[in-house]
């Protein structure tokens, strides 16, 4: 197998593998989010934010200084070995000592046993660093990723079962830590090599000196991407902190899943061939489309859709989360196609000036990212995109300085890949997420019309289709298979030529690769009667979709919790949290049989409690006693009435309970819903720019794909004349 097959089956076998890990990580974004609050999360990633720079120092660059290397002896991967284990250590001993340190920062005394518990790890992950390391550089790929996949779904399942528990924000520490020790026990398993004891006569400063110039670039990296948390945290407290982190945990999640695992495969496949600028240019082309047209092209489409996802995926609680994620989601965008400088800087042992670099760039983003620190957590993730944007921008030109790389060729493929097919999918996304109200609808409705403008940019784009295609032979190699043979050429004197295919067939193949929008527009006009019936059919089929929908109004009304504490503001602080779980219960009493039924019986409705219930949602707005009554109804006086009704019935059958049990509560002060204007569904505007741009793309689609199947036909009928001929 070539070095080439290895790469494609690694990226293979890494890329499968990091599809389980998304999987169980995405079911503990999930399962967790329905099982904690913000404010735990927030709790958890105060700690993390500060002491996460600590596992960079733990890991000293060392990992991938002994993947880098061309030679590293069995003494010198020994010395590492207690390197890392070492130097994890003293982190847990200075990570220990700060601990009151980051308590007074938050001014948070529930942090100081977190800090303690998370300082542990540090030693367990510093063993675990060279089995890690000599994994990779065997290109011992599968077992590599079975080491993640495993840990992971052993942190999951405790975190799950704690989280059901009631233990918490101890739930995600006791992740953390099981993760660590997992995958610590898999990785000396699986490793074959065993370290020894120290060698004293066996020098590892070389390692150290590739790994202190990509220690500094981590740190400058890590802060970069952390100070948002820890300014949140500080300025707006943890659960506005616990919001952001779930937006940023979603977004990391994928990219983490795609972006790091390739580097484990990109990384010593590079470092092989970087004495050959050809072949290694050739490489690096290659790997950079899968950052551009399935890495970017996802969270663009995930920014789409992002109101929709959010709700689905964590619940009606969290809608403070989606603009937040859509704005992170753009940002990595950025941070996906500015993989590639990274991998240059590596494979070419440049870490020193990567660090130079860095140090003037990324406290730039620093200062970008904290600029958008008054407008809250929004504020801070739009800004945060705008500084990666800079700093790719900065990247791609610094590494045509220091590397010799064609910067221009990878901008080029990175803005081709972003305008020309992500856009499209994620503006399309957007459209088709607002067709409807139901959440779970919105989400498929958007995912398939970014399908939709995926399909249309690859028809009209050559450069696309070509992209695509190399894409497919690396996906061909990675399951083993070969990649298509490249077009024979053609004899021009044979009728034939030498394939087995005659020069009309050639010059028609060309030319399709070579399409310009003339050319479509040409085709579009010689299939006229195509495209207009697609179009029209599709119109047809809006039409139809506004007239069969039925009308489905909203409106909503808000019952609040009067607290009636008279005292100190102290006083009435401490009877807040007692208010907010009294709201959270009265909530679940609202779509309940107790409440609905008599609002079915003043009302006059045809319909059951059950059936009433899923019409009704309920939501608390966070760090608040209000509750916002959501009702859909065939009306718009029908929607608005029984609103009220509900908030009316639950305030009255709350306030006897407020009576006994807590007497210095008032009870719910009633806001009325307002008659709502116009129906939510169907949106007929919405409905029929979608039509009209859906019919638009398969118009075209068919209309090529017509003339394509008539050029196939008359090729093959004139091959056959010219066999009878002859």
């Amino acid at each position: 197998m070539n070095l080439a097959d290895k790469a494609a089956r690694g990226g293979g076998v890494t890329l499968a593998f990091q599809a389980v890990k998304f999987i169980v990580q995405t079911a503990s974004l999930i399962l967790l989010a329905r099982l904690l609050t913000p404010e735990d999360f927030g709790i958890v990633t105060m700690v993390v934010a500060i002491t996460g720079a600590a596992d960079l120092i733990r890991d000293f660059g060392l990992s991938l200084a002994a993947v880098q290397a061309k030679q590293l002896s069995d003494a010198e991967r020994t010395n590492l070995f207690w390197a890392n284990t070492g130097i994890g250590f003293v982190c847990c001993v200075v990570v220990s000592t700060a601990a009151p340190l980051i308590v007074w920062i938050y001014d948070k005394p529930e942090l100081l046993p977190i800090v303690f518990a998370v300082a542990g790890v540090f030693i367990v992950t510093g063993a675990a660093t060279q089995f890690r390391a000599d994994l990779m550089r065997s290109l011992r790929f599968t077992a590599l990723s079975t080491t993640d996949v495993l840990a992971n779904a052993i942190g999951v399942g405790t975190a799950v079962v704690l989280a059901l528990s009631g233990a918490g924000y101890w739930a995600i520490v006791a992740q953390l830590i099981m993760v660590a020790v997992a995958t610590l026990f898999l990785s000396a398993v699986i490793c074959r090599w065993r370290p020894g004891l120290p060698r004293r006569g066996v020098s590892i400063k070389r390692f150290f000196r590739f790994g202190g110039g990509l220690l500094g670039t981590q740190l400058l990296g890590y802060a970069t991407k952390n100070i948002d948390s820890i300014a949140i945290g500080a300025m707006y407290g943890p659960t506005t902190l616990g919001l952001y982190n779930r937006a940023y945990q979603l977004l990391m999640t994928p990219l983490n899943q795609i972006n790091a695992p390739l580097t484990n495969v990109a990384l010593p496949i590079l470092s092989k061939v970087q004495d050959n600028p050809v072949i290694y240019g050739r490489y690096l082309a290659r790997a950079q489309l899968i950052g551009g047209y399935f890495t970017a092209s996802v969270l663009a489409v995930s920014a789409g859709v992002a109101e929709p996802l959010i709700t689905v995926a964590f619940g009606e609680q969290w809608p403070a989360v989606a603009p937040i994620f859509a704005l992170l989601a753009i940002g990595g965008v950025f941070r996906s196609v500015a993989q590639i400088c990274y991998w240059v800087y590596l494979s070419h042992g440049l870490t020193g000036a990567q660090l130079r670099l860095y140090l003037f760039l990324r406290p730039a983003v620093i200062v970008i990212t904290l600029a958008g620190l008054p407008w809250g957590a929004v504020g801070v993730a739009a800004a945060s995109s705008i500084g990666f944007l800079v700093d790719w921008l900065v990247t791609l030109w610094h590494v045509h300085r220091v590397a010799g790389v064609d910067s221009m060729m990878l901008l080029r493929n990175s803005l081709r890949a972003i305008l020309l097919f992500g856009a499209p999918a994620g503006l399309l996304a957007f459209v088709g997420s607002h067709l409807f109200v139901a959440p779970s609808a919105s989400l498929a409705a958007g995912i398939f019309s970014a399908l939709v403008g995926a399909t249309l940019s690859a028809t009209l784009f050559p450069t696309v289709r070509s992209d695509l295609t190399t894409m497919l032979d690396f996906a061909r190699r990675a399951v083993g298979r070969p990649p298509r043979p490249p077009k024979e050429p053609v004899d021009r004197n044979s009728p034939l030529g030498s394939g087995g295919r005659d020069d009309r067939r050639l010059a028609s193949t060309d030319s399709a690769s070579t399409m310009t929008l003339w050319n479509y527009l040409t085709i579009v006009k010689n299939r006229w009667r195509i495209f207009m019936t697609v179009l029209v059919m599709t119109l047809a089929v809006a039409f139809s979709t506004i007239a069969l929908t039925p009308h489905t109004y909203i409106a909503r009304s808000e019952a609040a919790l009067q607290l009636g504490v008279v005292g100190t503001p102290r006083q009435i602080s401490d009877r807040y949290p007692q208010a907010l779980s009294l709201t959270r219960s009265f909530a679940a009493l609202a779509t309940s049989t107790a409440v609905l039924e008599p609002v079915i019986g003043r009302l006059g409705l045809d319909t059951s409690a059950e059936s009433l219930a899923r019409d009704i949602e309920v939501t608390i707005p966070t760090d608040t006693v209000t509750m916002q009554f959501t009702v859909r109804a065939n009306t718009a006086d029908g929607s608005a009435q029984i609103a009220d009704a509900v908030a009316e019935q639950l305030a009255d059958l709350t306030g006897r309970m407020i009576q006994i049990e807590q007497p210095d509560m008032l009870g719910l002060s009633v806001t009325r819903a307002p008659v709502p204007e116009f129906a939510s569904t169907p949106r007929r505007g919405l409905i029929l720019l979608t039509g009209a741009a859906t019919g638009l793309m398969l118009a075209v689609i068919a209309a090529v794909s017509w003339d394509w199947q008539l050029s196939r036909r008359r090729t093959g009928s004139d091959q056959w004349r010219a066999q009878l001929g002859g």
